[in-house]
């Protein structure tokens, strides 16, 4: 059985974003906001509620465009760069008390696999099923292949 091109980074650009748009979904409606703008506040960020709401904002849009496929390589930096300093700042095991530290580890393990991800994307665009392969394919001449930037 053969499966159309493209599913697998559909796929898998539905998944990174799945990830982005839940936690912008909890940060801004589950969880209190007073929550995200506290640990911000704790970690030095000045303004910490418009930092925190910068941060939904942010992730919101960034996986909109992963899911859609549009300005993907952008969008997968967006995604990485929250990833590390997310993880370097959030994660940081070296400071966490002893009964958290492996937990701490796991998590800034978790967020720098997704960065691995990320840079596939990063590397090979969004594939098929992309609003970028789509114009990419009006902005070549007849007989030339797309990107799938």
């Amino acid at each position: 059985m053969d499966l159309p091109v493209g599913w697998p980074q559909a796929l898998a650009r539905l998944l990174f974003a799945q990830l982005f748009f839940v936690s912008a979904f909890n940060k801004a409606f589950v969880d209190p906001f007073s929550r995200l703008a506290g640990r911000l506040g704790q970690k030095g960020f000045p303004f910490p509620e418009f930092v925190a709401g910068c941060d939904i904002l942010f992730e919101f849009a960034i996986a909109a465009m992963m899911l859609i496929g549009w300005k993907t390589r952008l969008a997968a930096w967006g995604m990485l760069g929250f990833c590390v300093i997310a993880g370097l700042l959030f994660h940081d095991f070296w400071n966490a008390p002893q009964a958290q530290m492996y937990g701490q580890t796991t998590q800034l393990l978790k967020n720098l696999s997704i960065a691995g991800g990320l840079i596939y994307v990063i590397a090979h665009g969004a594939g098929a099923w992309s609003v970028d392969e789509r114009r990419a394919r009006q902005q070549q001449p007849a007989g030339i292949p797309a990107t799938g930037q």
